[in-house]
């Protein structure tokens, strides 16, 4: 069965006071603590294929593919109408060589649609950094990404997971 995914993308990037920002951490994983040290501003906000966020998020949108595995648990019971739609809310630091090395998932509805952003994000052609007093900084983002199926798709699935469900219930009380 083809599905039909709506998915959009909001953009939110995290404020907070200019202060000292950190040039590239080792390759170990960063604490939460660490990670929101991270300014969300820089003088010069880092670009994504020579535009802002806004090109990022349409590249992001174009790359993103509605994770199969979700119909599938959800046809089986294991997750629950709440997991078929919802939002994703990433936070990633870009690095100062325009690299992203930290990829957090803030919150998602389900794991599939929350390891696809991060995996889209982290394997992202690379950014040009951010500028904070002629030095190349590391700059942190929030980003949120929705997914969202058309109205009334839900309840479709939901006749049809019940309808399979009913049949394999009739085959086995024999």
């Amino acid at each position: 069965m083809k599905h039909i995914v709506i998915i959009t993308m909001l953009i939110t990037v995290g404020l907070s006071s200019c202060g000292t920002t950190k040039q590239a951490s080792d390759s170990k994983r960063m604490s939460k603590a660490e990670f929101m040290q991270v300014d969300s501003l820089a003088e010069v906000m880092p670009t994504f294929m020579g535009g802002n966020i806004v090109v990022f998020r349409n590249w992001l949108a174009s790359q993103l593919k509605y994770p199969q595995q979700v119909f599938e648990d959800y046809s089986k019971g294991y997750l629950s109408d709440g997991a078929l739609s919802g939002t994703v809310t990433a936070a990633f630091i870009i690095e100062g060589d325009g690299s992203i090395k930290e990829v957090n998932i803030l919150s998602s509805p389900n794991h599939y649609f929350g390891r696809t952003v991060e995996n889209l994000i982290r394997n992202s052609p690379p950014w040009t950094p951010g500028y904070q007093g002629g030095k190349a900084v590391r700059v942190r983002y929030i980003f949120p990404v929705e997914f969202r199926l058309p109205p009334g798709y839900i309840e479709s699935l939901r006749r049809q997971r019940d309808r399979n469900s009913n049949r394999s219930n009739s085959v086995n009380r024999y």
